[in-house]
């Protein structure tokens, strides 16, 4: 229940505009993959932006997730 919830928050936080740079976990659920599948496979794709320092989080631009979908998109009929 706890985890449904976090993952609406972060919904919803992504849907209305309100953030420009997404943590890795919030990029997934915008991107609707599971975040191992995201780490595994996808973040390679993206440009990135780091936190100063040795471990910092990554963050990823909405513009860049959202030109990832138009590059990748298929026409299908």
């Amino acid at each position: 229940e706890e985890l449904r919830k976090e993952v609406s928050e972060l919904k919803d936080s992504v849907d209305n505009g309100s953030k420009k740079e997404l943590s890795a976990k919030a990029a997934a659920v915008y991107m609707e993959y599971s975040y191992s599948h995201f780490m595994n496979h996808i973040r390679k794709k993206l440009p990135v932006s780091q936190n100063a320092g040795r471990g910092g989080k990554v963050s990823f631009k909405k513009s860049d997730l959202d030109a990832f979908f138009d590059r990748t998109r298929r026409m299908t009929g």
